[in-house]
């Protein structure tokens, strides 16, 4: 019988984490040690450790773990390469710099079959970046461009992004939680326009 292990959750300690100031313990048994098998913390190393500040980051699975999972054709999806929409924890030095929520229509063979929100710096750059990815020259996905939102900052237009994506929760696609589906193009352009309409006038009234 085999046993496999599975990583759930990752999390990444901030710089200024060292060995020597948690486990000060002489004659470092970790470097002997480690090399034959899992060296313990103590209850106070551990306690040292978890004070210092982490947070929670993305966990890379394999397409094996993946499709024992999710089943064969869910790990092609998730293996393949998809457009990066970015690791927002590394741009937030500019979340004061202009930027858009975009709502671009996922189309087969002019054929609607999802729409995809969210929220970029340069929308056209993104928009060409999925095509790209898709391609759909060789009559796979295509994305066309179905509404744009400018906004004075990233913060902002992220906040928007979310909250869209939130009005469209049990629409969310599992493998993309930003790609909705099993919806009409009206029904999203009225929440749309509700939805960024009330942030646009809140945010000049503040």
């Amino acid at each position: 019988m085999a046993l496999w292990l599975l990583n759930y959750q990752a999390w990444e300690f901030e710089p200024g984490l060292f060995l020597k100031d948690v486990a000060p313990r002489p004659g470092n048994p970790f470097g002997s040690a480690a090399a034959a098998g899992i060296v313990l913390l103590t209850s106070e190393e551990e306690a040292r450790v978890l004070s210092h500040p982490f947070h929670k980051v993305p966990l890379i699975t394999s397409v094996s773990a993946d499709r024992k999972l999710y089943g064969e054709e869910a790990a092609k999806r998730r293996g393949a390469p998809v457009p990066a929409e970015g690791v927002r924890r590394g741009i937030m030095h500019m979340r004061n710099a202009p930027a858009s929520v975009y709502w671009f229509r996922l189309e087969i063979n002019g054929k609607i079959v999802g729409h995809k929100i969210g929220w970029a710096f340069d929308w056209r750059q993104r928009l060409r970046q999925f095509n790209s990815i898709a391609l759909s020259t060789l009559g796979g996905l295509r994305y066309r461009q179905h509404s744009i939102q400018d906004f004075n900052t990233a913060r902002e237009a992220y906040n928007v992004e979310q909250g869209l994506l939130k009005a469209f929760d049990h629409l969310r696609h599992s493998s993309n939680r930003e790609v909705i589906t099993g919806i009409k193009v009206k029904q999203i352009e009225e929440v749309w326009h509700v939805h960024i309409t009330s942030v646009m006038l809140g945010s000049r009234l503040q």
